[in-house]
């Protein structure tokens, strides 16, 4: 950390200038958040840093900070001054416990998050600093892997992902290496961990006006994605065959009668929204198809509230900063319209359906 205080509670924020000025001082300093004393470590490579001892027990050194957290902190503090604003570092809020790596204006937590560590961690923060009147806007430390022209998100990385009507589905990150901002945005899913994405850097030696100039002339778009339903299919029926024999989901369907070739077609399908659950496609729409659709006769008028019911009870929303957890609705919504072109279903109004046409099984062996 870079920010102590004294006996007095006076702060004090160490850099390369003060350094030694500090360690010559014969006043001691301390944590904000837990009052212990703290060692000012710095060296010729290592940005200088107040650091608890090795016994503490406090949980802001139980976080650790790297190299990349601290200089990413400090670049990020700086062009924030440097445009204006009125800066405080590691800001110790003592009406929720926490301390927010860079506060701006007395509105808006700046938190630069490095370490992979529980979702559920982010989360709580968001809340709590929701909850003291302040906004939260959360930049990914690490790098984004790129393979063959596709990023490959982490569980981890996929939680700082955010959506907006002309980026579409994106995030922020910050490279400490190259000085620059980075917004990954128009992310569409692929399959797997895998996205494409535009992407726009934005270095730290432009001024903040510039920056929402390059930023405010996106205009939403998404990725054309050929997709094989047919190859997809049978990629799936491979995988479940081979590794998920035994499973949970392969013994439900020989107990109803089916197999994965005599799926209906309708089930299986990898739509772009499919990254919002950790339920795999198949699994999730055949559910929904012998919980809800089969249930149904042609003519039948459904809701999307009931269905939708039924599809919250099926599937798992992955964890995420920004996005509710009723975010993965339009992953229901996007299969209702795959439906309505498939002549399944049409739709009414904004909130009924008609039910067209049973959902058929398969005839395997008349396909071969």
């Amino acid at each position: 950390m870079f920010t102590a205080q004294d006996h007095q509670g006076r702060s004090y924020t160490v850099t390369r200038a003060n350094v030694a000025y500090l360690k010559t001082q014969q006043s001691a300093y301390f944590c904000q958040a837990c009052q212990e004393e703290l060692v000012i470590k710095a060296g010729p490579l290592k940005t200088p840093h107040f650091a608890h001892k090795r016994s503490s027990k406090c949980s802001f050194a139980s976080e650790g900070e790297s190299e990349r957290h601290l200089s990413g902190k400090w670049l990020l503090a700086d062009w924030f001054l440097r445009q204006g604003h009125e800066i405080s570092l590691e800001h110790y809020l003592k009406t929720i416990a926490r301390q927010a790596d860079i506060l701006i204006d007395q509105k808006i937590a700046i938190e630069f998050q490095c370490a992979t560590i529980p979702i559920s961690q982010l989360i709580d923060r968001t809340h709590d600093y929701m909850q003291a009147g302040l906004r939260v806007e959360w930049i990914l430390g690490q790098p984004l892997e790129m393979c063959k022209g596709r990023y490959h998100l982490t569980a981890f990385q996929k939680a700082f992902i955010r959506k907006s009507d002309e980026w579409g589905y994106y995030l922020w990150s910050f490279s400490v290496s190259e000085q620059c901002l980075r917004l990954y945005y128009h992310l569409t899913y692929e399959g797997g961990n895998r996205f494409f994405a535009s992407v726009m850097d934005l270095p730290l030696d432009w001024c903040e006006t510039d920056m929402k100039k390059a930023v405010g002339r996106i205009r939403f778009r998404q990725f054309y994605l050929k997709q094989n339903l047919q190859l997809e299919r049978q990629k799936t029926c491979y995988y479940y065959a081979k590794y998920k024999a035994r499973g949970n989901f392969m013994r439900t369907l020989y107990a109803s009668g089916l197999t994965l070739h005599s799926l209906p077609k309708e089930i299986g399908v990898q739509l772009n929204s499919q990254f919002l659950v950790i339920t795999p496609a198949i699994e999730w729409q055949y559910q929904l198809y012998s919980h809800f659709f089969e249930q149904l006769s042609a003519g039948n008028i459904f809701t999307k509230r009931q269905v939708g019911a039924c599809f919250q009870k099926i599937v798992q929303p992955i964890k995420t900063i920004y996005l509710s957890e009723r975010a993965c609705w339009s992953l229901l919504e996007e299969y209702l319209l795959y439906l309505e072109k498939q002549q399944v279903l049409v739709q009414i109004d904004d909130e009924q359906y008609l039910f067209k046409r049973l959902i058929q099984r398969a005839n395997w062996h008349a396909s071969k």
